[in-house]
């Protein structure tokens, strides 16, 4: 009997024993977020990120580089249009015009001149036409909150201004040409994106950009009024891991300027076409870990420290679900693969 008792006995404990560890045990049905965190305690656990990381881990900064055309237009409704050696030029209809004729009116004015031919606004379209070419380089900071982004850039270009011809004829003595054919511009803006659509390792974003424009040496400041631009695009966001990704932005440019000569106020729409292809990058708010025989290649604990993992560079997800570093297996890779053709 007493042998009985203490059968019953120690089997009680060991059962209490077992369900002990297995309350203190994760269970099988929590993410795999807990699972890391089985030998401690929330509060116990530490961040590798500090504070100042954390804040600038919000930002993301960005270069790119594109292409793209200006497409000039020239409305010449209350002047009429003449022909002489040193090119065509403007005068006012207005009879309170003090002015008289005007040279290389859109870009760097001139004035006088003999006019060997003489055209009207009343008998002929005097719209000028042309298509320039620019080359902007931007960079770009924003500070990102779930989907959408808001932030600073700056361009720093470089465009080409077009032969210029009227609606009414091609005779090329009426074609415009400006003294200077390039110059760089410039110009600060303020941007917000918004991420309207992820798809796998895919991102679509609408994109807005409001700022000021410094045209260059083409356009003579002392003239020129009109510095505001609005660029709405579109980004085609390839994301290469969470903290980096490829971008290509086709993008649309509205702007205009005026040459205010003695109150006559001459427009020039200069409406753009560009396509530009970038980079970005938003620093990880985790530390590498700081044991280089650490293989682990997810975000994990060290030492009661989270830390994310030292094998992945910066272009690979830093914290990658399984197979997302690797989707390929090894022995399919192209070097491997022909070993195996010749096998």
């Amino acid at each position: 009997m007493p042998n009985k008792v203490l059968i019953i006995f120690l089997f009680a404990i060991t059962a209490s024993t077992v369900l002990y560890g297995q309350v203190d045990s994760v269970s099988a049905n929590e993410p795999p977020e807990a699972q890391l965190y089985r030998k401690y305690s929330k509060d116990e656990i530490k961040s590798s990120a500090t504070g100042f990381r954390k804040f600038i881990s919000k930002f993301s900064f960005g270069y790119s580089l594109g292409y793209g055309v200006d497409i000039y237009k020239n409305p010449l409704d209350d002047y009429s249009l003449s022909a002489s050696s040193e090119g065509p030029f403007i005068t006012s209809t207005s009879p309170e015009d003090t002015v008289g004729a005007i040279g290389t009116w859109m870009t760097t004015p001139t004035f006088g001149g003999t006019a060997n031919q003489t055209v009207s606004g009343d008998t002929a379209d005097l719209k000028y036409r042309g298509v320039g070419s620019a080359i902007p380089m931007s960079i770009t900071l924003h500070y990102n909150w779930k989907r959408l982004r808001l932030g600073l850039g700056a361009d720093l270009g470089l465009h080409f201004f077009p032969k210029m011809s009227p609606k009414f004829s091609d005779d090329d003595m009426w074609l415009y040409e400006s003294e200077k054919k390039s110059s760089f511009y410039k110009r600060f803006y303020i941007s917000g994106e918004y991420a309207f659509k992820e798809f796998l390792d895919y991102t679509w974003a609408a994109s807005l950009r409001l700022g000021i424009l410094n045209r260059g040496k083409i356009i003579d400041k002392n003239y020129a009024k009109g510095k505001f631009f609005v660029n709405v695009g579109f980004n085609i966001e390839r994301n290469l891991s969470e903290y980096f990704k490829v971008i290509l932005r086709p993008q649309i440019d509205f702007k205009s300027y005026k040459m205010a000569i003695n109150g006559n106020d001459i427009r020039v729409n200069q409406h753009g076409l560009y396509t530009t292809i970038g980079i970005s990058y938003r620093i990880p708010e985790l530390k590498k870990s700081p044991m280089k025989a650490d293989h682990v290649q997810i975000n994990h604990i060290l030492n009661g420290v989270e830390y994310r993992s030292n094998r992945h560079p910066f272009y690979k997800y830093q914290n990658p679900n399984y197979g997302q570093n690797h989707r390929k297996p090894t022995r399919l890779k192209k070097k491997n693969k022909k070993r195996l053709q010749k096998n």
